[in-house]
């Protein structure tokens, strides 16, 4: 299965080490995506988007950033919702 990830519109596929997409129904889908922190792009709000054998899989905003590791490497992981989740605030 082909996967591309793409960060603010620029792909970072080759520096991401694993990631997940979670679909739930009637929910917000999410995304998650774990890089090296000195190549990790873009932050809070910023836009994931994750294609899968050339069809769109998920398209959402960053809402969560953490930064793991020790004294040998440090990770980025970044957590995004698709923007259903706004509705939870809708009239």
């Amino acid at each position: 299965m082909a996967v591309q990830t793409y960060i603010g519109g620029t792909e970072v596929t080759s520096v991401v080490l694993e990631g997940s997409v979670t679909r739930r129904l009637n929910r917000p889908a999410e995304a998650s995506v774990r890089m090296p922190s000195h190549l990790a792009i873009g932050g809070n709000g910023s836009r994931l988007k994750v294609v899968v054998n050339g069809g769109l899989g998920f398209h959402g905003m960053i809402e969560h950033v953490e930064d793991q590791g020790d004294e040998n490497a440090a990770y980025t992981v970044m957590t995004a919702a698709s923007p259903m989740f706004l509705w939870q605030w809708r009239p």
